[in-house]
């Protein structure tokens, strides 16, 4: 397993020019037609509790992320940041092939998260507004994978998840172990080309949870913490528009709040279902803005002992 950290998205690493990156020179000056150019989202606006202060971290990390929309150097910045991983795994390709490795290799290009670039107005992570956000944009994910039993240049638009990836992992190599409380399956079959039966992907970041669909994206929140959203990915690709209290739609947010709440219900560690008052199993953004919707005494983490 070879982890890059960049490119992530956030200041100060993609915030202006990077000059110290021999890749940044080939991207001064570009139009970068591929990056939104959006207003800065209303959301981030309203977060704003004051001047810029460089002592106070979220603060400026706020005003930085403000800085970064728009701004030629930080795009430059993100490509080149791109350009590192690509030349990296041209390195390792190559490495495979010199060593008679290659054909007998599986090759897994991913990553862990995604992040927006200008999408909706917004940079960085899921997290960077109150409640978090889900959109496609932050929660689809690179996902390249090279072996000589797999057709070439065939591109899906199947739904997969990563829950889906050991068993896809153990299926590719032959073993018939599997994980039995995991909600993965594998999509050996749909790499090679076959169909893959997935209807459904969930997700989730702090208080807010969805599901995507092929038609639809919903997301429901912890009571307080904001509303719920549905979007019509055919009539609205580009998730601008929240039909979640229309009335049209209250048959296909119940049927997909039902989803949500049997999925997470069936898979979730109550210990940490925040969405039941349970607490982060890592670290969490947002303590202050989820603790007056939590039960009095709630706290977002706990000591692990050992």
């Amino acid at each position: 397993m070879v982890n890059y950290d960049a490119p992530y998205l956030l200041p100060p690493t993609n915030l202006g020019p990077d000059f110290r990156n021999r890749f940044y020179y080939m991207f001064v000056d570009k139009k970068f037609d591929t990056f939104p150019r959006t207003a800065i989202s209303d959301e981030m606006l309203s977060l704003i509790r004051g001047p810029d202060d460089p002592n106070r971290y979220s603060r400026h990390m706020l005003y930085n992320l403000m800085r970064m929309h728009n701004d030629p150097a930080s795009m430059a910045n993100v490509c080149a940041q791109i350009a590192i991983v690509d030349d990296g795994v041209g390195q390792i390709i190559a490495a495979l092939k010199d060593k008679n490795l290659l054909e007998d290799t599986i090759v897994i290009y991913t990553a862990d998260q995604a992040n927006l670039f200008g999408q909706h107005g917004l940079w960085g992570h899921t997290i960077q507004t109150r409640p978090s956000h889900l959109y496609d944009a932050a929660v689809r994910i690179p996902f390249i994978v090279r072996h000589p039993s797999l057709p070439s240049n065939y591109v899906s638009d199947a739904l997969c998840s990563q829950i889906d990836l050991p068993s896809t992992v153990l299926d590719m190599v032959g073993t018939t172990r599997q994980f039995d409380q995991s909600a993965g399956t594998s999509f050996k079959a749909l790499l090679q080309g076959e169909d893959h039966q997935r209807s459904e992907v969930f997700f989730e970041q702090e208080e807010s949870r969805g599901v995507r669909t092929d038609q639809f994206s919903y997301w429901c929140r912890l009571p307080g913490a904001g509303p719920n959203v549905l979007f019509n990915h055919n009539s609205d690709p580009l998730q601008t528009e929240n039909v979640a209290d229309q009335p049209e739609y209250s048959h296909v947010v119940a049927q997909l709040h039902q989803k949500v709440t049997e999925f997470f219900s069936q898979y979730s560690d109550p210990r940490y279902d925040i969405l039941n008052a349970g607490q982060a199993k890592g670290s969490i953004s947002s303590e202050t803005f989820l603790a007056p919707l939590m039960p009095e005494g709630w706290t977002a983490t706990t000591t692990s002992t050992t």
